[in-house]
């Protein structure tokens, strides 16, 4: 069964979170773009995952700022083939708000960056579950006492 294969309580609170507080998500991951590593070298990767893979070096502390920034946009364009506008699959996906996936993985198990169709369909069921909750929560008159109890539990502003 879904749910005994899965350990999705985490998944589950991400999407909640992306739902209520209408938040979306470009990106599968920040790497790169929200996010760098540096490493002892001084060298400027998107994340640690990356490290040692020679086409996803950034640059280097000591570089000047022009050949930095000229690695960003490299990387920037780089990762942009795992963007969710990029893929049609994820551009009307009812999970695409919320979906994160770790491209570096990929690269590291699949030689290049994907998207795994096994990732695809088990975020759409957790999406499915969220909502199906959800909407058993509006059926029965207590959307209000849920989201009052939401919002004091994870501090945040929602809809």
């Amino acid at each position: 069964m879904f749910e005994e294969k899965y350990n999705y309580n985490i998944s589950l609170n991400t999407i909640a979170n992306s739902i209520l507080s209408q938040q979306r998500y470009s990106y599968f991951c920040d790497a790169g773009i929200n996010q760098i590593t540096i490493n002892s070298d001084g060298d400027i990767w998107p994340c640690p995952l990356y490290i040692g893979r020679g086409n996803y070096k950034i640059g280097n502390i000591y570089d000047d700022i022009y050949t930095i920034n000229s690695g960003f946009k490299r990387i920037n364009k780089m990762l942009q083939s795992v963007n969710k506008e990029t893929h049609e699959d994820c551009r009307n996906c009812v999970a695409s708000f919320w979906c994160t996936k770790c491209p570096a993985k990929s690269l590291i198990e699949k030689g290049k960056l994907i998207i795994d169709k096994e990732d695809y369909d088990r975020n759409i069921k957790l999406t499915e579950l969220v909502l199906t909750k959800l909407f058993q929560i509006m059926r029965s008159g207590r959307f209000e006492e849920f989201l009052n109890k939401y919002k004091k539990l994870y501090s945040m502003e929602v809809i």
